[in-house]
């Protein structure tokens, strides 16, 4: 006897493989100044409207749909279908965000809403011990970046793991379990 997919597991299928097909597309199609023209039989949809330069997509076991932000922001959408984003954390000024670095991953404890965490990974604008933001916080400039010549490689940065507490529709705290 074979069973179905169900609930979250076919959603998140779901949301791999128009991921995958979307990479495949993007690979693709000629790189253009302008609009693209799309095959035919092909459509253009923004999947989560209101996000800036997604890192990772998380989805909980209640349907509600976390995106992490290369910048530092997260946000949330009631369900996949949501088009109206709401401002979960803003943790620009603690994440590094210049060239491969920002906040790079997102994952929902499996136990939500009862186990109600969010598990964060992102690059720390300081040093190990140091208080961010050291670089360039919440603008777009970034002191090290300029001073190396762009080689942010050499700005000495950190890395933290961190569990979010989600309360309603916004982060209550932030407790580090790693810095490295």
């Amino acid at each position: 006897m074979t069973m179905g997919l169900r609930g979250p597991v076919r959603v998140s299928l779901a949301i791999a493989m128009a991921a995958a097909l979307s990479c495949i597309v993007a690979f693709i199609l000629p790189a253009g100044a302008g609009a693209t023209t799309l095959p035919t039989g092909f459509d253009q949809t923004a999947v989560l409207p209101g996000v800036a330069k997604p890192q990772d997509i998380a989805i909980a076991p209640t349907g509600r749909v976390f995106v992490a932000e290369k910048s530092g922001l997260i946000r949330t959408f009631d369900s996949i279908d949501d088009t109206t984003p709401t401002l979960f954390a803003d943790l620009r000024t603690k994440v590094h965000n210049y060239g491969a670095r920002g906040l790079l991953s997102i994952v929902v404890d499996p136990g939500f809403p009862a186990k109600p965490y969010v598990y964060v990974y992102y690059t720390l604008d300081a040093p190990i011990g140091g208080t961010p933001p050291v670089y360039g916080g919440t603008s777009s400039f970034d002191s090290c970046a300029k001073a190396t010549g762009g080689l942010d490689e050499n700005c000495i940065v950190g890395s933290r793991i961190s569990r979010l507490t989600v309360s309603g529709e916004t982060m209550s705290a932030e407790q580090i379990l790693v810095e490295d």
